[in-house]
Parts: C-alpha cells; structure tokens; sequence
C-alpha cells in the first residue's frame, strides 16, 4: 500500500505526514511503509525496533538507506559500519548486505529502478 505524505482537505488546505510523529514503532518487529512508488523508483520508511534486523541479502537494483532516527549496524560484504541519524549509504546492486538495530531506529529505503 502506498502512503501519501499529504492530505487536501476540502478547504483546500494540506496537511503534511511527518515521517517521525505519524509512523509508530511495532514491538519486536520491522514496519515497512511504502511511501512513494513510481517508474523511477520506490521510498520506503523502516521502523525497526531494537534488537530487530535482516539477514543476508542482496537487491537488483542500486539502493540509497538515510537513517532519521536511531542507530543501526549495517553489515556490507562482511564489514560491519554503525549507522546514527544523518547517516546515508549507498549499496550498488549484488552487494551482500545485512542490518541490525541497536536502537529502535527509522529509516529511509529508496530503491532505483
């Protein structure tokens, strides 16, 4: 499911979503929210709770992570990097890839298409 990061009421005026006051954290879970998907690409907001992570994997396509909020340990080909709020990174496609949260933490996925 597609979020929209506004609403138009019938006044006319918008509201915006704010990716920290109106996406709650799931204990002991990962929540994903699709908040744009299109023909150039998709963003994606990650609410991970602490403790909580990924395995190995690897996407198709190139991959951007910012993290908004928290502190997360990405592994990438076997090197461990803590990511904090601010961090980005970009992961070129094939490249093994892992996470874990040491704190819950938010954060942005945007996939290239």
């Amino acid at each position: 499911m597609q979020e929209t990061l506004y609403k138009q009421e019938k006044s006319g005026k918008i509201s915006l979503k704010n990716l920290i006051e109106d996406y709650d954290y799931q204990d002991e879970s990962i929540l994903i929210r699709t908040i744009l998907r299109d023909e150039k690409g998709n963003i994606a907001l990650f609410l991970v709770d602490n403790g909580q992570g990924l395995i190995e994997h690897a996407a198709s396509t190139e991959v951007l992570v910012y993290i908004v909020e928290g502190e997360i340990e990405f592994t990438i080909s076997n090197q461990n990097y803590s990511l904090i709020k601010g961090s980005f990174l970009k992961l070129e496609a094939g490249v093994p890839h892992s996470f874990i949260a040491v704190e819950k933490t938010r954060m942005l996925l945007i996939i290239m298409t």
